[in-house]
C-alpha cells in the first residue's frame, strides 16, 4: 500500500473523484483493485486503472507493483517508450496504453508478461514493424496495435496464437500479404486490417471462424474467395476501396447483417442467392463494374435500411418489390443504366434513381 501512495505522490497523479474520501486505504479508492496476499495478512494491489486521468510526462517504472494483473493507463498524455518497465510485473494479464504519446520500437524495446492475455496498443506513436516477439505470447486474446506508425509485412506466425479471438491492425503503414495462417485460428472471431497498403489476394478460409471482418482502403487485388460470405457465424464484411475483381459469390451466411464492396472492380450481376442473406441491414455495392438487372430477391432482407448500387452499370426496372422493404431509409441508384418507371411502391422513399420518370 505504501508504494502505491508514493508513486501517486512522486508522479503528481491528479487525484480521482472518491480518492481520499473513503479513508487512507487505498484498496477502497475508486480504480484500484486488491486482493489478500497469500504469504502475508496484508492486501495488495493486483488492479490499477489510471485512464484519463491527465498523466503527463514519460512512463514510470511499475517495478514495485509484483502482484499487477490489470494496468490501464488509456487516455493520458504518457510519451516515451515502454522498454523494460512493465518486465517485473509477472502477473500481468491485461496492459492498455491506448491513446497516448508512446513511441519506440515495440520490438526491442518491449518486455512483457508471458501471462499477458490483453495487450492494447492503439492510438500512439510505435514504430518499426510488429515484432515475431509477440507470438511468444500464448495467452493472448486480444491484439490492438492499430492507429500507429507500424511497417512492413503482417508475420504469418499466428498459430503461435491459439486463443486469439481479437486482432486489430488497423491505421498503420502495413504491406504485403494477409497471413495464411489466420484462417487456421479457431478462436479468432474479429480481424480488422483497414487503411493499410495490404496486397495481394484475400486467403482462403479467412473467414471460417470470423464474425467480423474489416480490410477496407487496401490494395487488395483478385477474385474474393467463393466461401468468403458463407459461413454461418459472419455478421460484418467490409472491402471497401480495394482493387478486387470478378464476380461477387453466390454464398451468404444468414447472419451477415452488413456487407460492403464499393470502390473495387467487381463485375458480372448481383447474385439472386442475396436474398438468403435475411438478416441483411447494410448492403453497398456503390462505384463497381457491375451489370444485369437488380435482383428482386433484395426484397427478402425484411430488416434492409441501406441499399446502394450507385455508379454501376446495371440495367433493366426498377423491382416493384423493393418496396416491401419496411426498413429502408437509403436507396441509391444513380449513375446506371436502368429503364421503366419509378415503382408506385417506393412512393414513400425518396429514390436517387439517375433517370426522370416518363
Amino acid at each position: 500500500m505504501r508504494d502505491l501512495a508514493k508513486f501517486m505522490h512522486t508522479n503528481a497523479v491528479p487525484v480521482p473523484d472518491g480518492w481520499g474520501k473513503t479513508g487512507s486505504n487505498p484498496c477502497l479508492w475508486r480504480g484500484v483493485g486488491c486482493s489478500v496476499s497469500n504469504s502475508v495478512s496484508f492486501s495488495v494491489v493486483t488492479n490499477l486503472n489510471l485512464s484519463n486521468r491527465l498523466l503527463t510526462d514519460r512512463l514510470d517504472d511499475f517495478s514495485s507493483f509484483h502482484q499487477l494483473e490489470v494496468l490501464d493507463l488509456s487516455f493520458n498524455s504518457l510519451s516515451g517508450s515502454v522498454g523494460t518497465k512493465l518486465s517485473s510485473l509477472l502477473r500481468l494479464r491485461s496492459l492498455n496504453l491506448s491513446s497516448n504519446n508512446l513511441d519506440g520500437d515495440i520490438g526491442e524495446d518491449m518486455a512483457l508478461a508471458r501471462s499477458l492475455e490483453e495487450l492494447v496498443l492503439s492510438e500512439n506513436h510505435f514504430h518499426g514493424s510488429i515484432p515475431r516477439g509477440l507470438f511468444q505470447y500464448g495467452n493472448l486474446r486480444y491484439l490492438d496495435i492499430s492507429q500507429n506508425n507500424l511497417t512492413g509485412d503482417i508475420p504469418d506466425e499466428f498459430l503461435k496464437l491459439p486463443n486469439l479471438q481479437t486482432l486489430l491492425l488497423s491505421g498503420n503503414c502495413l504491406r504485403g500479404a494477409i497471413p495464411s495462417s489466420l484462417s487456421n485460428v479457431t478462436t479468432l472471431s474479429r480481424f480488422a486490417a483497414n487503411q493499410n497498403n495490404l496486397s495481394g489476394s484475400i486467403p482462403n478460409g479467412l473467414t471460417n471462424h470470423l464474425n467480423n471482418l474489416d480490410l477496407s482502403f487496401n490494395r487488395l487485388t483478385g477474385d474474393i474467395p467463393s466461401d468468403l460470405f458463407l459461413p454461418p457465424g459472419l455478421e460484418t464484411v467490409d472491402l471497401t476501396s480495394n482493387f478486387l475483381q470478378g464476380p461477387i459469390p453466390t454464398g451468404f451466411s444468414q447472419r451477415l447483417f452488413c456487407l460492403m464492396l464499393t470502390g473495387n472492380l467487381l463485375n458480372g450481376s448481383i447474385p439472386e442467392s442475396i436474398g438468403d442473406a435475411s438478416s441483411l441491414v447494410y448492403f453497398e455495392l456503390h462505384n463497381n463494374y457491375l451489370t444485369g438487372v437488380i435482383p428482386w430477391q433484395l426484397s427478402k432482407c425484411k430488416q434492409l435500411s441501406l441499399l446502394d448500387l450507385a455508379l454501376n452499370e446495371l440495367q433493366g426496372p426498377i423491382p416493384s418489390e423493393l418496396g416491401n422493404l419496411d426498413s429502408l431509409i437509403v436507396l441509391e441508384l444513380q449513375m446506371n443504366n436502368l429503364d421503366g418507371y419509378i415503382p408506385s411502391t417506393l412512393s414513400g422513399l425518396f429514390v436517387k434513381s439517375g433517370y426522370t420518370e416518363p
